[in-house]
């Protein structure tokens, strides 16, 4: 079923995002894994496309991030078969105590092997908000 392998999908790219995953290669894999050879990744907002070497390039780096804690939430939009639409919130906490919130509205193509063919970041919106408290 497409929405469960695109909520395992996402799983799989929030888990490299945490430091306490930090090189962990076989959480990289396993992102790796739900992607065809040919897949495109594209964000719109950057007009730019990546493909599978670029897309693995850009995860690695995204394991410098020390993130302490991320929550998600994935809302399909809609499921045509072949075509998930799907908004992404995630939230996660940075070790100054900052909450990075970022909702994502995304389009995901599968190939008939149910690999990832193409995935599109149509848009997205990222707010951040610190509490430092001065009396602590």
């Amino acid at each position: 079923n497409g929405e469960d392998k695109l909520r395992l999908f996402y799983k799989a790219a929030f888990d490299c995002e945490l430091k306490e995953n930090q090189g962990n290669t076989q959480l990289l894999d396993t992102f790796m894994n739900y992607l065809s050879n040919s897949v495109k990744l594209c964000i719109i907002e950057d007009n730019a496309c990546y493909d599978k070497d670029e897309i693995r390039e850009g995860m690695v780096a995204r394991y410098l991030d020390d993130n302490e804690l991320i929550d998600y939430q994935v809302e399909i939009i809609s499921n045509d078969a072949c075509k998930i639409e799907s908004k992404c919130v995630s939230q996660r906490r940075t070790p100054k105590g900052c909450m990075v919130i970022k909702e994502e509205y995304d389009t995901c193509l599968f190939n008939n092997d149910g690999s990832i063919k193409e995935f599109t970041v149509n848009r997205s919106n990222r707010r951040v908000e610190c509490d430092y408290n001065d009396n602590e």
